[in-house]
Order: C-alpha cells, then structure tokens, then sequence
C-alpha cells in the first residue's frame, strides 16, 4: 500500500478520467514524493514528512476546470 498514492488518488475522486487528469495526479504524485524525500533529507521523519506533503496539497479544484463527472440520473430527479 502506498499511502501518498492514495492519498491523490482521493483528490480525483468524481473528476473524469482523461489523459490530462492522468498526467495532473501522476504530477502532483511526483511533487508529493519529491516533497517528502527533501523532508527526510533535512531531518524530519518519514511520518510528519508524509503529513506535510499531503497539507501542501488538499484540493485540486483550482487546478481542474469543468471535469466534474455529472450523475445525470440525478440532475434529471432534481428537475422534476
């Protein structure tokens, strides 16, 4: 289990899947990692490096525009 993986797997969650929301998490992964790994390096541990990644980072909502994945059965419920 990796958790910072999963941890920006959670921020995709109801985004499209599309080449560009592929390349944005394996971006964000690969930031995350470097993040943590210069952390480590200055001498915090593997636990709050991992805890100061994952605060840099807690939404991706300014980053993606328009790429909510829409329930349609529900949009149709509310109009009625």
């Amino acid at each position: 289990m990796n958790e910072l993986r999963d941890y920006v797997d959670s921020l995709f969650i109801g985004h499209r899947k599309t080449a560009q929301t592929r390349d944005l998490k394996e971006e964000i992964y690969g930031n995350l990692e470097a993040r943590k790994a210069d952390l480590i390096s200055l001498g915090t541990s593997e636990a709050k490096a991992m805890e100061q990644a994952k605060n840099s980072i807690t939404s991706i909502e300014g980053l993606i525009d328009g790429n909510k994945e829409v329930d349609c059965q529900q949009k149709t419920k509310q109009l009625f």
